[in-house]
């Protein structure tokens, strides 16, 4: 039996016995899907790694990392299986590496404002274009990821709170700097969670709250201002200096029975 031409599909000119095999062109939808079937496999190690992270980044995004395999990020990405663990290691690097890709992309932004009202903004806007970061992220937590193990730095939020300290330290010499430090995490704390809640929420919330009906612009213009408000807004805590001690004592050994916890 003569093979089709690229493009072209055989069929019978005339049915019964002695039929001739003519060249028939195929469709365009299928044309697409055989073209699909036959896309090129990442060459070269930049190529690997790139495709390896969005294949992955979609997984964890759309199924969590447990339930995702090594196998699978290579399937999908179209590399062999042997290329992810040279390039990665293990399955929890790999969404380490998915993480902190997401999050410089959202840094890169944040390096770009000066103060802490203008970077909510930016950074609002920025998460909303990394909404798998923010999904990859919460099905980690779910799946029992140790948050010490997800990130090695947090470059957004590190840079919001910067800024925000050296607002507040200025407009309040007088206050005691490790108080208004820690404030100033508290309240980048507070708006990472109502950014990470949007973010995830977003067409839920839209629909539990009547917002759906409306322009999403001008509706995500408002949330806008509510974050900004509560980077604006006023916070004393009453917590001493001994107590901010006591605090880091007990982080960092947490941090070490973590890494000492950690399946190899």
């Amino acid at each position: 039996m003569p093979r089709a031409r690229q493009g072209h599909e055989t069929m019978d000119s005339q049915p019964g016995a002695g039929r001739a095999r003519v060249l028939r062109p195929l469709p365009k939808s299928r044309q697409k899907e055989r073209l699909a079937g036959k896309a090129a496999r990442p060459q070269g190690r930049e190529a690997v790694m790139a495709a390896v992270l969005d294949a992955a980044n979609e997984l964890f995004a759309a199924r969590g990392p447990a339930s995702v395999s090594v196998r699978d990020i290579a399937a999908a990405a179209r590399v062999n299986h042997a290329l992810v663990h040279r390039h990665f290691g293990p399955k929890h690097k790999v969404l380490q590496a998915v993480l902190e890709r997401s999050a410089r992309g959202m840094a890169a932004v944040a390096d770009r404002v000066t103060g802490a009202r203008a970077g909510v903004e930016a950074i609002f806007n920025a998460a909303v274009e990394h909404q798998n970061y923010w999904r990859a992220l919460a099905r980690a937590i779910l799946d029992g990821e140790s948050a010490r193990g997800l990130q090695r730095d947090f470059p957004t939020i590190n840079r919001l709170t910067g800024m925000l300290a050296r607002e507040r330290a200025q407009a309040h010499p007088d206050r005691d700097q490790s108080a208004v430090a820690l404030e100033s995490s508290v309240v980048v704390g507070a708006f990472s969670a109502l950014i990470l809640g949007w973010t995830l929420f977003e067409p839920f919330l839209l629909v539990a709250t009547g917002l759906d009906q409306y322009d999403l612009e001008k509706i995500r213009s408002g949330i806008v201002s509510v974050f900004q408000s509560v980077v604006d807004a006023p916070l004393e805590l009453n917590i001493a200096a001994a107590d901010l001690g006591a605090r880091k004592s007990s982080d960092t050994e947490a941090s070490a029975i973590a890494q000492n916890s950690r399946p190899t």
